[in-house]
């Protein structure tokens, strides 16, 4: 009797016969130089796309990270406004409610007087320009005149 397929210790198994490879017809130098343009061609074409998709998912994670820094920015000041009013309400059983606010008001206003000082002057030293790198460039412009 014949075995069956449910009998056949190789169901499933995936088998190949070796195939024997033709031997490879001897190509011109200009066909061999055309195949290495459009592979060269064809690798450009695949690393630019690489680097898009690497440079569109780092933004997508960049912009996201935005949304949420936002959202924390904005629940942060939501609960210093809070915390003041709270220090205003504490402040009021020995003050007048009116001299307790004006303290804390004052206070922070003072220190948020400070802070835009400090950022006024921290912009000032600061330049968008690439300096350093005008004048390493402009270095290796002359030291290539020197050399030719």
């Amino acid at each position: 009797m014949g075995t069956t397929p449910q009998d056949d210790p190789r169901v499933g198994v995936f088998q190949v016969e070796p195939q024997p490879h033709p031997a490879p017809q001897p190509r011109s130098t200009s066909q061999l130089l055309s195949d290495l343009g459009s592979d060269l061609g064809n690798l450009v074409r695949g690393e630019i796309a690489l680097a898009r998709a690497e440079v569109q998912e780092g933004l997508t994670k960049m912009a996201t990270g935005a949304v949420e820094i936002v959202g924390a920015m904005f629940l942060a000041f939501v609960a210093l406004i809070i915390l003041l009013e709270a220090l205003v309400a504490a402040l009021a059983v020995w003050m007048p409610a009116w001299l307790a606010a004006l303290i804390v008001g004052g206070t922070i206003a003072l220190v948020a007087l400070f802070m835009a000082y400090r950022g006024q002057a921290n912009l000032r030293k600061a330049s968008l320009l690439p300096r350093r790198a005008a004048r390493h460039t402009q270095a290796d412009v002359e030291m290539a005149k020197e050399h030719i």
